[in-house]
C-alpha cells in the first residue's frame, strides 16, 4: 500500500513548514554548541566597535553563546 501526504489546506502546509523550520533551527544551534570563534573584523570596520573595543562579530558571538546556553537541552 502506498501512502501519500495530501497538502489540501494551505494553513496546514504553512504550519508544517514553520514547524520544520523551527525544528531545524533549534537542531542547528544545538549542533554548533562546541564551536569556538576568533571573531575579528578588518581595521576599516573599527568604527563599529563598542566602547569596550569589541567588534560587532564578538558581541554577536557572545549573544549567540548566551542563547544556546539558555536552551539547557542543547
Amino acid at each position: 500500500m502506498h501512502t501519500t501526504i495530501q497538502w489540501s489546506d494551505p494553513r496546514t502546509m504553512t504550519s508544517n513548514v514553520l514547524l520544520l523550520s523551527f525544528f531545524l533551527g533549534v537542531v542547528s544551534l544545538c549542533l554548533v554548541r562546541g564551536q569556538t570563534t576568533n571573531a575579528t573584523c578588518v581595521s576599516s570596520y573599527d568604527w563599529a566597535n563598542n566602547t569596550l573595543g569589541q567588534s560587532p562579530w564578538v558581541v554577536a558571538s557572545y549573544i549567540m553563546a548566551a542563547c544556546i546556553n539558555a536552551c539547557g537541552r542543547c
